[in-house]
């Protein structure tokens, strides 16, 4: 089994963000993608679980389309499934090493490229994207210095052209930049043992070199200069324009295109997000998430929020 998957997808999910996860699935099928996708999960299975075949002699592992199997795995991790991120993409690369790649995505976000745009990404180096905030964060910037001092005995160097805030919802490497996922884990765990949360995000001081799972994965890269990284801008997520690689539901208030209220937003006087409009054109298949009225409706309320945003100030 291990060589059958020419790439490998994880992502992890709990609670209502099935909606999210059936739409990255889709968004994956819909550009091309072949190989396995590993979901791991709490809780129930996603209510679409119905809509895909069972593959024979297993109980955990689905045909979604000729050239993609998604496996579940049940998970009961002692930590929050942000920090959790790199385990389990290592897990899976240990299961599947035949592999050419292994990918994790959030489950808040959908491709927009072909596949075979992320397949070249990674031969450059550990594929990765810019946050959204701290458009600059130096190489010597006071956090990157308290990463420095946190993990003093994990120092391999340092690499004066990383000035870039990495968000931690996607990263892809292949067998030669998998380092990246190893040194990930080994300062995930000496983080535990200074025994800073991992249970939680703690947001509540933005000046803070600790505000969750994130911050490990660019103090992980802050520690290293012999690491090869291959870095988009804030398009890389649909930040900034162009959109074409990927979308992420991140915003302000944290509400995610599945549960947005389009015409209540737009009287707050905001936009929808480029991950709003682009969920929805990943909703019908394979799996279907919305009925087929339902989703026109979405449709409908989403382009009158549109005219409100021309019209209505707050």
């Amino acid at each position: 089994m291990e060589n059958k998957y020419k790439n490998v997808v994880t992502t992890l999910f709990e609670n209502h963000y099935e909606y999210g996860v059936a739409g990255l699935l889709n968004s994956l099928y819909q550009g091309g993608y072949e190989g396995i996708i590993c979901v791991g999960f709490k809780g129930k299975l996603p209510f679409w679980i119905n809509q895909l075949q069972q593959k024979p002699g297993s109980n955990h592992l689905y045909q979604f389309s000729e050239k993609i199997d998604i496996r579940f795995d049940e998970l009961s991790v002692d930590m929050h499934f942000g920090y959790f991120k790199p385990y389990y993409l290592r897990q899976m690369a240990l299961e599947y090493p035949g592999a050419h790649g292994w990918f994790y995505f959030d489950p808040d976000i959908v491709v927009l490229s072909k596949w075979s745009f992320y397949e070249n990404w990674i031969v450059s180096g550990a594929a990765l994207c810019q946050d959204s905030n701290f458009t600059l964060l130096h190489w010597n910037h006071p956090w990157r210095n308290k990463w420095r001092k946190d993990f003093e005995s994990l120092v391999k160097g340092i690499d004066k052209s990383l000035n870039f805030y990495i968000n931690s919802g996607f990263i892809g490497v292949n067998k030669s930049h998998f380092e990246l996922v190893e040194r990930w884990i080994e300062v995930n765990e000496q983080y535990k043992a200074l025994q800073y949360p991992i249970h939680f995000f703690d947001q509540s001081n933005t000046l803070s070199a600790y505000k969750g799972d994130q911050d490990v994965l660019n103090a992980t890269m802050t520690l290293r200069s012999d690491l090869v990284y291959s870095i988009l801008g804030k398009e890389g997520m649909a930040f900034d324009f162009p959109h074409a690689v990927m979308a992420h539901a991140v915003d302000g208030a944290g509400i995610k295109p599945w549960k947005r209220n389009y015409i209540k937003n737009a009287l707050l006087g905001n936009k929808s997000s480029v991950t709003d409009e682009r969920f929805l054109d990943f909703c019908s298949k394979p799996i279907e998430i919305y009925s087929k009225a339902e989703l026109n409706k979405k449709r409908r309320l989403l382009k009158i929020s549109k005219i409100l945003n021309r019209v209505w100030k707050k």
